[in-house]
């Protein structure tokens, strides 16, 4: 099992920006791996596919979902579309950026208003 994990860090570490994050109680720690710069989400703005970075917040909010203690749902009362929209403004403020540190700042805001149980 760990072999797996050291090899799932190795390939992010050599192909894309790892961005460490801790949330704002200091238990929430975790990692953001990312390849995707927001010249890549931009192109995709611009061809009005947005559909790839949706799957990308997604799965993103799922892996914080399970990795982040006493966290069922990152996005709270909130949605990938709304999610998606952060980061697209992000990108558009901070044109040399990455989705991991746009998520990480999002994680950061959405952390104290984060859903904690199941319905």
């Amino acid at each position: 099992m760990y072999r797996y994990l050291a090899l799932f860090l190795t390939a992010m570490i050599i192909n894309g920006e790892v961005v460490a994050g801790e949330g704002p109680d200091g238990r929430g720690s975790y990692l953001s791996a990312s390849t995707m710069t927001c010249g890549t989400v931009s192109d995709w703005r611009r061809a009005n596919d947005l559909s790839l970075l949706n799957w990308y917040i997604a799965g993103w909010a799922t892996g914080i979902n399970f990795a982040t203690p006493s966290t069922y749902n990152i996005l709270g009362s909130t949605d990938v579309a709304s999610a998606r929209e952060y980061v697209l403004k992000h990108c558009a403020d901070n044109p040399l950026s990455n989705t991991a540190k746009a998520l990480n700042m999002l994680y950061i805001e959405l952390y104290p208003k984060r859903q904690q149980r199941a319905p």
